[in-house]
């Protein structure tokens, strides 16, 4: 894998916390894959969302999609610590 486009912000307006966005680049003999990947990191949880979709993977590289789909995923599995 190599960094295509380098890591940067791409929090989307009024998220809690700061997304993190780069697209990878991946040569294979036949073809290759190219794919935006989108992080977070807050007192207790960090992840990296890798989103695979023909869109993705064929230059539709929308970074502030993929910022989106990322807080998406953390909405869906970040619990409150009780």
């Amino acid at each position: 894998m190599t960094v295509a486009v380098p890591p940067k912000d791409v929090t989307p307006p009024g998220a809690a916390v700061r997304i993190s966005c780069e697209v990878l680049s991946r040569k294979q003999p036949s073809l290759t894959i190219t794919h935006p990947v989108c992080a977070w990191a807050d007192g207790n949880t960090s992840a990296l969302v890798a989103e695979m979709t023909f869109g993705t993977a064929n230059a539709d590289l929308d970074l502030k999609s993929a910022a989106r789909t990322t807080l998406q995923v953390r909405s869906e599995t970040v619990k409150a610590i009780k």
